[in-house]
């Protein structure tokens, strides 16, 4: 598998496992970044296409939380069936 598809999947599943699906309950990139052993320029780059694709968004104001969007969740669940 392409390991940009692999990191697109892995964050899709790792915000749908601890539930990061509104932007009360969103992470941040630096708990990605840990969680995933990932540079921030990587990390920005898949989460920017994954905004692009509507399944993550980012909180409006400036706490940076990520979430998934509910095309998002329906993506990172299809992930496991």
């Amino acid at each position: 598998m392409d390991p940009s598809i692999r990191s697109l999947k892995s964050i899709l599943s790792i915000l749908n496992n601890v539930g990061a699906i509104d932007e009360n309950r969103g992470v941040t990139l630096e708990y990605l970044m840990i969680v995933l052993s990932m540079s921030r320029e990587e990390l920005t780059s898949i989460i920017n296409n994954l905004i692009q694709l509507d399944y993550v968004s980012k909180k409006a104001d400036d706490s940076e939380l990520y979430y998934l969007t509910p095309r998002g969740v329906l993506a990172a669940s299809s992930i496991y069936s």
